[in-house]
């Protein structure tokens, strides 16, 4: 039984970021910009939206107390950032773990519409 032919795709790079980032979780807004939570550097990068084939600058959004994990939309525009609290090992964790909601912010406006 043959297999269908595989479509042809065409990947071509959006952003770039520094040597040795981790990126750990991205969400994509209604608007095709992107959030990326960057888990060691303990940031929420946005990424504005891009023609094809143009590469744009991310933006740090705003900077964790801990190392960030994961991101989720949870309503239209708001969205729920999950640091890691404690050991910074995923299955180990010693103190009290926190979602953050992010809602009605700016890009470039660092922080001042993370809440807790």
């Amino acid at each position: 039984m043959a297999l269908p032919a595989l479509p042809t795709v065409t990947l071509s790079p959006v952003t770039f970021f520094p040597q040795r980032y981790f990126l750990e979780n991205l969400a994509v807004r209604a608007d095709d910009s992107i959030l990326i939570t960057a888990v060691l550097q303990k940031e929420l990068c946005w990424v504005p939206p891009a023609k094809r084939g143009a590469v744009v600058e991310p933006v740090l959004v705003h900077t964790v107390d801990h190392p960030v994990t994961g991101i989720a939309e949870v309503a239209p525009d708001v969205f729920i950032v999950k640091p890691q609290r404690g050991l910074h090992h995923p299955r180990i964790s010693l103190g009290p773990n926190r979602l953050h909601r992010l809602d009605t912010w700016r890009a470039g406006i660092a922080g001042s519409h993370l809440h807790v």
